[in-house]
């Protein structure tokens, strides 16, 4: 079952991910999303910000270890930010 999470439990603020884009030179955000991308799925960037944008779609240029994909994996709470019946 998916629960929604507050804004203080987000995964781009937690420790490893904070650690993780450090160290590829990345933003939390462009880490997250290579995550989703390298893990078969998709994520979907929200942003009304043109810098945020161009940010985002830069995540085709690197790539993250095994044991970093490993590491966000067990970061999962099976959570989400958003309601998607409210978008529906």
């Amino acid at each position: 079952h998916t629960h929604t999470m507050k804004a203080s439990d987000a995964a781009i603020a937690h420790p490893t991910i904070q650690k993780i884009a450090a160290r590829h030179g990345r933003t939390p955000a462009q880490v997250l999303l290579r995550w989703c991308l390298q893990s078969g799925g998709g994520g979907v960037a929200k942003t009304a910000r043109y810098d945020r944008l161009e940010e985002n779609a830069r995540v085709f240029d690197f790539e993250l270890a095994t044991h970093e994909m490993g590491e966000i994996r067990t970061l999962s709470r099976r959570k989400r930010f958003n309601d998607p019946a409210k978008f529906a």
